[in-house]
């Protein structure tokens, strides 16, 4: 019984070292914020087939945040960028037709509001703010 004992003992100090060296390889270190990446700000088109929602994360070459808009098709499940580059863009905002997208971006050199035409793939600059 005492020999059942100490193996059960052994084999678990064993399993126990052994899980603690696995979750001591994967510690969570600064740097690693910058794969985070997280969706926000869903917005459901007026006819329901798409949401359009912010992707943001952190560039760890500016030190900063980045926010890009994707596009979700609720029929066939996928995920396509819509703007996904240097600038930052947030509040997606649909038109009652479904077919244009209002939201504000950094990408004239200041925030401004734009609109984008799904369909042309055609953006446009609303407005020009002093910065």
């Amino acid at each position: 019984m005492q020999l059942k004992k100490t193996i059960l003992i052994g084999a678990s100090l064993l399993c126990a070292a052994t899980t603690a060296q696995v979750y001591a390889n994967d510690k969570f270190v600064s740097e690693d914020i910058f794969q985070l990446e997280y969706a926000g700000d869903p917005q459901i088109s007026p006819d329901g087939k798409k949401i359009v929602y912010v992707r943001s994360g952190y560039d760890i070459m500016k030190d900063g945040n980045k926010r890009s808009f994707w596009l979700y098709d609720i029929k066939s499940g996928q995920h396509t960028p819509l703007f996904s580059d240097e600038h930052n863009y947030s509040q997606p905002t649909w038109s009652p037709d479904s077919k244009k997208i209002a939201f504000t971006s950094n990408s004239s050199g200041s925030n401004q509001l734009h609109v984008y035409w799904l369909a042309q793939d055609k953006q446009a600059l609303l407005t020009q703010l002093p910065k």
